[in-house]
């Protein structure tokens, strides 16, 4: 079974020429909120160089842990991913927390964007959430069935800054 990883971006990685430059990942994106998953948007994150950047930090009790960003697909190779955020630690986003977002454009399964907004719309909608929570996965083989061809195991990974890397918030 095929398996893709896709990656929320909240910052940075948002800018189409900074995650293909950087990571070498997919210039599409799909615009994307992120609830219920405990983490908000935060000047939290300090480099190892003294500046300081977006970083998702828990939320506290009552605040409203809603993140928008988007959705891109890593490509092979997450540890360029994992390299170029240095400091984060790539955590994955159980598949309930994920609204798809509407999009300015005409998407059809004939452009890259249309083909990651199905696999993305698939894999977060419809699914059982208590049973799956903590992954973004397609059907079971009995759901497949014989002969037809598996929808691919899906991955969401986000990047929270490691606790040695929080500023002050």
């Amino acid at each position: 079974m095929t398996q893709v990883d896709l990656i929320f971006g909240f910052g940075s990685l948002i800018c189409r020429s900074s995650r293909m430059r950087d990571a070498g990942a997919s210039p599409c994106a799909i615009p994307v909120r992120l609830d219920g998953f405990g983490y908000v948007r935060s000047w939290c994150f300090r480099s190892s160089t003294g500046f300081t950047a977006l970083g998702l930090r828990l939320a506290e009790a009552g605040e409203a842990d809603k993140v928008n960003g988007v959705v891109f697909e890593a490509g092979q190779d997450l540890v360029s991913l994992d390299r170029r955020e240095v400091g984060y630690t790539r955590v994955k986003i159980p598949r309930h927390s994920v609204t798809v977002l509407p999009c300015d454009t005409t998407l059809t399964d004939d452009d890259d964007d249309g083909v990651l907004h199905r696999l993305l719309t698939e894999a977060t909608e419809g699914m059982d959430t208590a049973a799956n929570a903590s992954e973004v996965a397609g059907p079971s083989e009995e759901e497949s069935g014989a002969g037809r061809s598996a929808r691919p195991v899906v991955n969401l990974w986000t990047y929270v800054p490691m606790a040695e890397s929080l500023g002050d918030i």
